[in-house]
């Protein structure tokens, strides 16, 4: 019985040991690449010490309540206008990059399932297609309209540390 006990306390601080380190200071996460440090940081307060996979689940999480929302004003703007407008076409436009066939709501699934199978590559490349939208939508705004320019700022920023979350995740696997 008391090797069975001493086999059991080795392996749970052996998974124990593993599980911590996984855990990144946010710090060191929203001091990374080009994500907006002060923002980051207010994100992820509630994630301090959370294991990686845990923290990217939940910026996933923001992620998509982010784009859902964006989806959801850029038909309020068009919505708004009547008649075919310069502005108009661009939200369109835009709703397409974001609520589209392939849109970045269509990603969360992949999202969430390459991270539970560990393949965070196929992560990244999902955040990407997520941050592209706002990429896509940027560039085509032509016409200089800022009524959707925040949504498209905190999606990439949003998306900007999934990809350091999921870069941290890579060097651990």
């Amino acid at each position: 019985m008391i090797r069975f006990t001493s086999l059991a306390l080795v392996f749970v601080l052996c998974v124990v040991s593993t599980y911590a380190t996984r855990v990144v200071d946010i710090k060191i996460i929203c001091t990374v690449g080009y994500t907006d440090t002060k923002y980051c940081l207010n994100l992820l307060k509630s994630q301090q010490g959370a294991d990686l996979l845990v923290m990217g689940r939940y910026v996933t999480d923001v992620l998509h309540t982010k784009v859902t929302n964006t989806v959801k004003h850029l038909k309020t703007l068009i919505d708004n206008y009547e008649k075919e407008t310069t502005p108009k076409s661009h939200y369109i436009k835009c709703l397409e990059y974001y609520g589209g066939k392939n849109g970045a709501i269509t990603k969360f699934e992949e999202i969430e399932n390459s991270l539970k199978a560990g393949n965070y590559n196929g992560t990244e490349v999902a955040v990407y297609d997520v941050m592209k939208a706002s990429i896509s939508c940027n560039d085509d705004d032509k016409t200089g309209t800022e009524k959707c320019e925040w949504d498209n700022y905190y999606v990439f920023k949003i998306g900007d540390i999934m990809m350091t979350i999921t870069s941290y995740l890579n060097r651990q696997v």
